[in-house]
């Protein structure tokens, strides 16, 4: 794999493990590129980090009225996608 971590300079991790840990982190406070979300996103199947950010513009207040409608959007696009989702049995 192309390491989705190599935007790290300093200790770059050297296991799977902890390049999921910094893909997870990047979810959190925010990709260093759109490569870098898009390659952790794929190796790792990570949500949407803007999910992470609606989820705190949710708990904390939105930025701007486009900001919030941003995340409706988001969100009620998917769930859109969720209501019609593949259910196993």
């Amino acid at each position: 794999m192309a390491s989705p971590v190599a935007a790290e300079p300093l200790n770059p991790p050297t296991t799977r493990a902890e390049q999921r840990l910094l893909c997870l982190d990047y979810m959190d406070r925010g990709f260093p590129s759109g490569l870098v979300e898009r390659l952790c996103a794929s190796e790792f199947s990570l949500p949407s980090a803007f999910l992470m950010k609606c989820g705190r513009g949710l708990e904390k207040g939105f930025g701007s009225e486009q900001e919030r409608d941003a995340c409706v959007a988001f969100l009620a696009s998917a769930s859109d996608r969720a209501a019609s989702g593949y259910v196993r049995r």
